[in-house]
């Protein structure tokens, strides 16, 4: 892999081809970053002074050097290591306020679509309260093509205080289980922003070739198992001024009656008026919102190995699900939340963290199309 320094338009200039060791991570849906330790020379420093951006090879994200550290290490030899936030942590440093709608408070805007929607005019509405706070560079669009995962069509109202970019806009994503990427097109002096889903990589779609890390294809090793329902609820009961509306879960029903009830309770007094379909609408965003930060948590977990077949930006990209199997059967769904490079004494190398998007059993109906043995299946062998 090939380390750049950036140029003042983002393009690229020096490359860095000489270092100890390199640890670059960029993330799904939070600022990725880096750290990079090379030999201390003037000619180093000088390209690695505070504020310098860097590129990868491998990716489309943007590092800033912020901090820089110049020392002997236990060699004698001077060494400089320096490292920093991507391209992302320059929404910490903007404040959602001018271009959006006024919300219902003082101090709050408010914005109707969908999560998408949402998204995307808080980052490209929110922050120019000032022209001098637009990011350079910044272009409408996106060079990816669409993802697999279906975009969440419900229509939600969002209203918060105005503040931190950044901040507000990691809620949200974390809420509709949405990623985001600020990165660089190719030397074209050009950023792009977008909210996305990723692809699906199962084994329950055709679309795409599916991405399955397993003890038995050796991609998959340590593997371990959790499962917990603390914290989990099922049922929300939103009370507004004079409306009150409960919100259930997949799989909670409103006449059920057993332990399994787990319900909470949601104060928004502050959506004022009687019960009307706009009304019952804003009750029930509430609900769902609440609903999505307690979910029922059951999982394996594994590492991925070095020696897996699969290669990133080629196989799967960050937010794409794939599947993660044990040696009993057991399969998690997981979602590509961050991709790790490593380049070192011992090479070059690069895996992806995983998190549990579905837990799904054999013999369920989840994994009805993957628990037959051959002599029971019922479809017919195509040669292509």
């Amino acid at each position: 892999m090939q380390l750049y320094t950036l140029d003042s338009k983002i393009r690229r200039t020096e490359v860095l081809d000489r270092y100890e060791s390199l640890i670059w991570t960029e993330r799904y849906s939070e600022v990725g970053d880096f750290e990079l330790e090379i030999v201390s020379t003037p000619q180093n420093r000088a390209l690695l002074s505070i504020g310098t951006q860097l590129a990868l090879s491998e990716s489309d994200r943007i590092m800033t050097v912020e901090t820089r550290e110049n020392n002997l290490d236990s060699d004698g030899r001077r060494m400089l290591k320096v490292k920093g936030p991507s391209l992302d942590d320059t929404l910490n440093e903007r404040i959602c306020s001018g271009g959006l709608p006024l919300g219902l408070e003082p101090g709050t805007w408010k914005l109707t679509g969908t999560p998408q929607q949402i998204i995307e005019q808080l980052m490209y509405n929110g922050l120019y309260n000032d022209p001098s706070d637009a990011i350079p560079y910044f272009t409408n669009g996106t060079l990816y093509p669409a993802e697999t995962i279906p975009n969440d069509t419900n229509v939600y109202t969002i209203q918060r205080p105005f503040g931190n970019l950044y901040e507000t806009l990691k809620e949200l994503v974390d809420m509709w289980e949405l990623g985001f990427r600020l990165y660089r097109g190719p030397d074209t002096s050009k950023i792009y922003f977008s909210a996305y889903t990723g692809n699906d990589r199962t084994t329950q779609q055709n679309t795409l070739t599916p991405v399955i890390f397993s003890p038995s294809l050796d991609s998959l090793q340590n593997v371990t198992e959790y499962a917990s329902i603390a914290g989990s609820k099922n049922i929300v009961e939103v009370r507004g001024e004079l409306t009150t509306v409960r919100v259930y879960a997949s799989g909670a029903t409103a006449d059920a009656v057993n332990f399994s009830r787990r319900i909470i309770y949601v104060d928004a007094k502050d959506v004022k008026g009687t019960t009307t379909p706009a009304i019952v609408a804003e009750l029930t965003a509430r609900g769902q919102e609440e609903l999505t930060k307690h979910r029922t948590i059951r999982a394996f977990d594994g590492e991925v190995s070095q020696n897996s077949q699969y290669r990133y930006n080629v196989d799967y990209l960050l937010g794409d699900l794939v599947e993660m199997r044990n040696d009993d059967g057991l399969t998690n769904q997981m979602k590509v939340t961050e991709q790790i490079f490593v380049s070192d004494a011992e090479g070059d190398r690069s895996y992806p963290t995983l998190a549990t998007k579905l837990f799904i059993t054999p013999g369920s109906w989840y994994s009805w199309d993957t628990n037959q043995v051959w002599f029971d299946a019922t479809k017919t062998w195509v040669t292509a």
